[in-house]
């Protein structure tokens, strides 16, 4: 922010900080309402935020690129609220916004989008300079034991692992591992001759932070945690990756959590381990993460088992009823994309069919513009 803050207006916008910098001024910190109004006159040029970004006071001037991270973490309805704020009028017309999304795990309905051409789409296939493919192996419950000697073996090298459990407190409905016993059990256990910290979405903000600065800081040698730390985390000794019930995560959630170790080009492994009975739909999942180190093919997959969503709605899951078309059927998809690029190009039958489709689906505002 500093750095791009010596040629152009930068604010910042979550939660809890406001900040802005300028050329003249350097970094400032403000209120939310006056860095709206900064938003809202064109003196800040480029605002990065989260979720905060979407309040109804939150305007701009003219908004010429929207650029969404972690695509896949965003809802329709929240994308659309963003896109809401694009329009701005120029000599009389209305300009849209470039929009971008990032994601190395595109969810379904997207990755629809971008092959029946509503999306144009780019693919980086190389992994960054130095990364080598993280060892993905799904892990038997008899062979835990030679699983925990493996990564002890590890932490004595200085290594440092992560442990992920999808619950905070026990539940036999779903017979899930919890973070808190597992926790009390791998420190009393397994690792107790190492460092165990504990990280979970119920510790106040400052705790987390203090636990996540102490783990890359070397205090901790594993870290067992919730979801909290699929994004956003960069640990540079972390090599392991152990996910229990990781049949109970989606494909991405899995491409993500494995993304988080290996990241200064050490050799890092990912442990996938199953709930009891979680059924042959389950293990055919993992056996993909085990196979492919690609988020472009597991969200391909993605599509296949769980169905694009609405395309003209907000489910983002599930198949759509279609009388005549198969959704997969890509090469009749693309010929009848090409008849109704032709049938668009004409104002007319533009108007015609998307007052049509408006109708037919009642939800005008998600319609490609």
């Amino acid at each position: 922010m500093a750095s791009l803050g010596k040629f152009f207006s930068i604010g910042l916008l979550t939660r809890t900080q406001q900040f802005l910098s300028t050329p003249e001024e350097g970094i400032k910190k403000m209120t939310k309402k006056q860095l709206a109004k900064e938003l809202a006159l064109g003196q800040c040029l480029i605002v990065i935020g989260t979720q905060a970004l979407l309040q109804e006071s939150v305007d701009f001037y003219k908004l010429g690129l929207l650029v969404v991270d972690e695509q896949h973490r965003f809802g329709v309805e929240q994308r659309q609220l963003l896109l809401n704020k694009k329009l701005f009028t120029e000599d009389n017309k209305n300009l849209i916004a470039h929009f971008l999304a990032m994601t190395a795990t595109p969810i379904p309905r997207s990755l629809a989008l971008s092959l029946y051409g509503d999306l144009n789409l780019s693919v980086i296939k190389t992994m960054p300079s130095g990364r080598l493919p993280v060892a993905t192996k799904i892990v038997e419950d008899e062979d835990r034991s030679k699983m925990y000697k493996f990564i002890r073996q590890l932490l004595d090298k200085g290594e440092q692992a992560f442990i992920i459990c999808p619950l905070v407190d026990p539940s036999d409905k779903l017979a899930v591992k919890a973070v808190t016993d597992e926790f009390h059990r791998l420190a009393t256990g397994e690792f107790k001759n190492y460092k165990v910290g504990l990280l979970h979405g119920r510790l106040s903000g400052a705790k987390k932070q203090a636990v996540m600065a102490d783990f890359v800081a070397g205090n901790y040698q594993v870290l067992v945690a919730t979801a909290v730390i699929e994004l956003g985390i960069d640990v540079p000794g972390a090599t392991v990756m152990v996910i229990e019930s990781a049949d109970r995560f989606g494909l991405a959630q899995l491409h993500q959590y494995r993304g988080r170790v290996g990241r200064r080009g050490q050799q890092a492994y990912c442990f996938l381990l199953k709930s009891p009975g979680s059924g042959t739909l389950a293990e055919r999942r993992l056996r993909a993460v085990v196979k492919y180190n690609s988020g472009q093919e597991l969200a391909r997959l993605d599509l296949m088992w769980r169905g694009p969503g609405e395309l003209y709605g907000y489910e983002q899951t599930g198949f759509v009823e279609l009388q005549l078309a198969n959704i997969f059927d890509q090469d009749l998809i693309m010929v009848a994309h090409k008849a109704a690029l032709a049938v668009l190009s004409d104002r007319v039958w533009r108007h015609k069919a998307m007052a049509h489709l408006a109708w037919k689906s009642g939800v005008l505002d998600v319609l490609p513009q």
